[in-house]
């Protein structure tokens, strides 16, 4: 994918709020022009379908966040489920929110653990008689109890909080190791991420303004036939077989980019 230019617009806050149901809870931090809606999972959440979003742009300048943050093996959205998510949206679509000056930090940290896989970041927005954190965690999704004890330590500290994923499989979920390992199943995500939270300064907000642009891309990827034929290669001739495949495709790649260099 190339760099991304997109024209920014400035945008006017107003206060958050959150619709829920049995399943799903959906916090949305709306703008004059837009709303940020994170979908999060009360016991289980993965990989939304794409008509959540194209019913939320039904809306207006609406964003659909999957908050991959309620782990549950094999679990997969139903299409009940994606009714309901969509009630959630047509519901939070509705509700008119108040204009109100906004003060926020931004804290990132590279961190790296066994399910973790890049950093932390946190956006901490304060909205006067509310505030809220919106703490990622780089990882493949998040154990629901460990979801929750976070959430508990930045109520704690007077904070909303929405703990979210972007479901990286740099580590886990991709072959050859196709186990999904969402962070909090190893003691090294908790003790990283809590060593993360003690070091942030909560009071410590600016009040800046806020700009928001977009711009449609184009990306290639591979295909979801290549991953299900590999994921059974892995089972049939084994972990360190697919590896060694890998290997041979990177060394061919060195060696034409090397024989390029040369021809030219």
């Amino acid at each position: 994918m190339d760099s991304i230019t997109c024209n920014q617009k400035e945008l006017m806050a107003m206060k958050p709020y959150e619709v829920e149901n049995k399943k799903f809870k959906i916090t949305t931090f709306p703008f004059d022009s837009f709303r940020l809606m994170i979908v999060s999972g009360k016991n289980a959440i993965d990989d939304l379908p794409p008509e959540i979003q194209e019913f939320a742009d039904k809306f207006g300048d609406v964003l659909v966040c999957d908050g991959h943050n309620s782990y549950k093996k094999g679990y997969e959205v139903t299409q009940k489920d994606a009714e309901e998510i969509k009630s959630l949206i047509e519901k939070s679509a509705g509700i008119e929110s108040e204009r109100c000056k906004v003060k926020y930090s931004f804290i990132k940290e590279r961190v790296e653990t066994v399910n973790i896989c890049r950093y932390l970041s946190m956006i901490v927005l304060d909205y006067g008689d509310v505030r809220y954190a919106i703490f990622m965690i780089d990882s493949n999704n998040i154990e629901k109890s460990f979801r929750l004890k976070v959430e508990k330590f930045l109520e704690g500290k007077g904070l909303k909080a929405v703990v979210i994923s972007p479901d990286d499989h740099m580590k886990t979920g991709m072959p050859p190791k196709l186990e999904y390992e969402p962070a909090g199943r190893d003691e090294s995500d908790a003790d990283a991420v809590f060593n993360f939270l003690g070091k942030i300064d909560f009071e410590n907000l600016e009040e800046e303004k806020i700009t928001y642009g977009k711009k449609d891309i184009e990306v290639k990827v591979v295909g979801n036939d290549f991953f299900e034929n590999l994921e059974k290669a892995v089972v049939k001739i084994g972990n360190k077989a697919v590896a060694l495949f890998f290997v041979v495709i990177l060394l061919q790649l060195v060696v034409a980019m090397i024989l390029g260099m040369i021809l030219i």
